[in-house]
């Protein structure tokens, strides 16, 4: 309430200039809604503070993260690409970071940093979840071995068979009728809850090759969901008429920052808009 009251004594104070739209050009523009957005869901889990702050760094390993996590839920697409997606949107600004430090080669350098501390960000997660939701904090033991990999020459990766492919289902001796039935019932369940992870997480495409990457690359796609699940359960809390995180993102796009140009000063200014398409 305190910035609105001086933004509008600022207001106040202010001489109003009419400006034909003649003397305007519209320069450049850039995204900023669905990542200014997305950056404040960041903030309010608090996850940039798993990383510590190096003096030595022109731009933190855990600001990579962020426009790592950002780019994987509203453009999943290959990290060769990031930099370019990065580019198109206003995240230099809203970080307070120089864009020209963001390239390729400093993208996958941190992923290797961001392996590193995969079980510091793991620990944080739960912690702050526990904390959020004691009740709601439960182990479940399951068999993933229906997860694999395609490709090549993976590390991580060996040929076996899936439990669906090869294996004999054993009936648990001593188990009453009802007891099977309900263990068949929270197996559907569990297997259901995988299948709507394993596609919100949007794990492919991968294009990162060293075990490390790879692993990284599942964190950020961990963390892209976390972001998603947050917006879609707040989004179950009240009627707007939009349901999907996806939809959200795809509203917000449209707002955008234009670079304007007064052509009687050579004054440049932002101003937030919406695109519009013809």
């Amino acid at each position: 309430m305190q910035q609105i009251r001086r933004g509008l004594a600022v207001m106040k104070g202010l001489e109003i200039e009419t400006i034909k739209i003649e003397d305007l050009i519209f320069d450049n523009h850039w995204r900023y809604l669905d990542v200014a957005f997305l950056d404040g869901i960041w903030k309010q889990w608090k996850l940039s503070k798993i990383f510590p702050q190096s003096d030595s760094k022109d731009v933190q390993t855990s600001e990579i993260l962020k426009i790592l996590t950002l780019y994987r839920c509203l453009d999943p697409g290959s990290y060769f690409s990031a930099v370019d997606w990065f580019n198109k949107t206003a995240l230099d600004r809203i970080l307070h970071i120089n864009g020209h430090h963001i390239n390729k080669s400093r993208i996958f350098r941190e992923l290797d940093i961001i392996e590193d501390k995969k079980e510091d960000i793991e620990r944080f997660l739960y912690k702050t979840l526990k904390k959020r939701d004691k009740d709601g904090m439960h182990i479940v033991f399951y068999d993933l071995t229906d997860s694999y990999f395609e490709g090549r020459k993976c590390e991580l990766a060996s040929a076996g068979r899936t439990k669906s492919n090869g294996f004999r289902k054993k009936r648990r001796e001593g188990s009453t009728e009802d007891d099977l039935i309900r263990a068949y019932r929270d197996k559907n369940q569990i297997e259901q809850a995988f299948k709507e992870v394993k596609s919100f997480i949007k794990i492919q495409p991968f294009n990162v090759w060293t075990p490390k990457h790879v692993r990284s690359h599942y964190t950020i796609c961990i963390l892209s969901y976390l972001l998603d699940i947050t917006i879609a359960n707040r989004l179950k809390e009240v009627d707007i008429g939009v349901r999907s995180p996806q939809k959200v993102y795809e509203v917000l796009k449209n707002g955008i920052i234009g670079k304007i140009t007064m052509k009687s000063t050579g004054d440049e200014f932002p101003k937030l808009m919406s695109l519009q398409s013809r």
